[in-house]
């Protein structure tokens, strides 16, 4: 594990398929407002992270021929706060896999880099975007696929890690998180791989997730369908495995053409509430996680589209407060009734 500093070059500029849909338990309220983000919606780019009172946003794939910034910041009123460009000297093609955003404004961002000579080397980066600086850790063979801050400002990674060729398979035992302090050493890792059936950090059936409440650590694993929770010391609080709604096809629950019945994406509220989002059992479903049953039950969102802001996609929270992606470039917020 090494930490290398100032080489990056940045510039601030069929199983258990149900046959109906379940009843609405849940309502989701009128969004309590609303901002236009007009220049984070781009193509090539993941979308966007609410943490912590920032978005972030960044663009998956960078070839040394692009010369563009790859990642940016924008606050609540959906201002640029800075964005940068994350490369190396010697790469020829860089891929962000994750980012997220920590009170402070400062990022931290997981991917991995092909160099001139056909190397690949994975890396952490924890990047301030308004001072042009940041730190970057190597991790091969160590891969994150998922990156979240903790309450107290640690960095925690969900990856894997691969064998000669890049292969899973290939790769021996190892722990499937790492966790790093605010000064970007490595502190712990946790969650050896032979405990699980598989592997956590897979991008199959949606996009893993790291996120944080004040007193835990949230994993999302789609691959897999678990959820689980540790805290801050990395102890394992409790863990979940719920059964896939549709036919499973290659990891993916499908239910015809484009739509699939996994969550694809989650937030966590201070108050430990666990939201996600799926296709399931209508397109751009908000559901709400019960931890006694181990399922998603469906939140009904008539009030959002009656006020113009249907839900669409669940970019994350702010405390209590979930925040969401509507039409017109908007994010929306707003509380769950209880």
């Amino acid at each position: 594990m090494s930490t290398i500093e100032n080489k990056m070059l940045m510039r601030l500029s069929l199983c258990c398929l149900l046959s109906a849909g379940p009843a609405w338990a849940q309502q989701m309220a009128a969004p309590i407002r609303q901002v236009t983000y007009e220049d984070v919606f781009k193509q090539g780019y993941s979308v966007p992270k609410w943490e912590q009172g920032f978005l972030v946003a960044w663009k998956m794939d960078t070839s040394s021929s692009d010369a563009e910034e790859n990642l940016a910041l924008y606050d609540g009123h959906g201002k640029l706060v800075g964005k940068t460009r994350i490369w190396f000297q010697d790469a020829s093609f860089l891929r962000i896999e994750d980012a997220a955003a920590r009170k402070d404004g400062n990022v931290a961002v997981v991917g991995w880099a092909v160099t001139s000579s056909g190397s690949h080397a994975a890396f952490l980066a924890d990047v301030s975007v308004t001072r042009s600086s940041g730190r970057i850790i190597q991790t091969s063979p160590f891969e994150g696929r998922a990156v979240g801050f903790g309450p107290d400002g640690t960095i925690w990674v969900l990856g894997l890690e691969v064998g000669p060729g890049r292969r899973t398979e290939a790769a021996p035992d190892h722990y499937m998180v790492q966790h790093f302090g605010t000064d970007d050493i490595l502190k712990d890792q946790h969650l050896l791989r032979s405990d699980f059936h598989c592997e956590l950090a897979i991008q199959i059936n949606g996009v893993p997730r790291v996120v944080a409440s004040g007193d835990r650590i949230g994993l999302f694993a789609p691959f897999c369908r678990m959820w689980l929770e540790l805290s801050p010391a990395g102890e394992v609080l409790g863990q979940w495995k719920w059964n896939p709604r549709a036919p499973v096809s290659n990891g993916v629950e499908k239910l015809g053409g484009a739509r699939m019945a996994s969550v694809r994406s989650v937030a966590l509220t201070s108050g430990n509430e666990l939201y996600g989002r799926s296709d399931w059992p209508k397109p751009h479903s908000l559901l709400r996680f019960d931890r006694q049953s181990g399922d998603w039950t469906p939140v009904g969102t008539s009030a959002a589209e009656t006020a113009g802001a249907p839900f669409l996609w669940l970019e994350g929270n702010d405390g209590d407060t979930l925040v969401y992606g509507s039409v017109g470039k908007k994010l929306a917020w707003f509380k769950p009734d209880k």
